[in-house]
């Protein structure tokens, strides 16, 4: 059994992550469904191992985690991806630096 102190940041992390996780496969562009997707796997994945750790004793790291680490996982995904194609794609870092203060 559970505490009942995680049914709000729970009913709120269903509601942010499912819209955003439609939203983002509304969109019909197979990089962002996969990573879309990915991040949803991992923030319920690292959701269900912060519950399964503090079953009766969350704290409010954990509250705010569970309520809030989508945006979290999501920006942590987007980050990767980018370096990751800079990266696959052999672009030299000095581009970076040229690519990034280039940006509105």
């Amino acid at each position: 059994m559970i505490s009942r102190s995680y049914t709000s940041p729970i009913r709120d992390a269903l509601k942010i992550s499912v819209t955003l996780f439609v939203l983002f496969g509304c969109i019909m562009h197979r990089g962002i469904n996969r990573w879309s997707a990915l991040s949803f796997i991992a923030f319920w994945i690292a959701t269900a191992i912060i519950i399964i750790r503090r079953p009766q004793t969350p704290t409010k790291t954990d509250l705010f985690l569970i309520r809030w680490g989508y945006f979290l996982t999501l920006f942590a995904m987007a980050v990767f991806t980018v370096f990751t194609v800079f990266w696959l794609s052999e672009i030299p870092p000095q581009s970076w630096v040229r690519f990034f203060s280039n940006l509105p």
